[in-house]
């Protein structure tokens, strides 16, 4: 149970940063800015899927 609630507040502290970083991109950024984007949106999506797999996995096991 500590492990989804461990997965649940990483999951979330990367949602405030992506939006945090959202917000502060302006329509002429750079390659760079862009590429640490992507890389954020990805990582957040790995999280994602990890979370929802550790949940689903503990709901079928109890």
């Amino acid at each position: 149970m500590f492990t989804i609630f461990k997965l649940v507040s990483v999951w979330l502290l990367m949602l405030i940063v992506l939006t945090d970083f959202l917000t502060q991109l302006e329509p002429e950024n750079s390659i760079a800015e862009k590429i640490v984007l992507v890389f954020v949106c990805i990582v957040a999506l790995i999280f994602t899927v990890a979370t929802a797999i550790s949940i689903i996995g503990v709901i079928l096991t109890v």
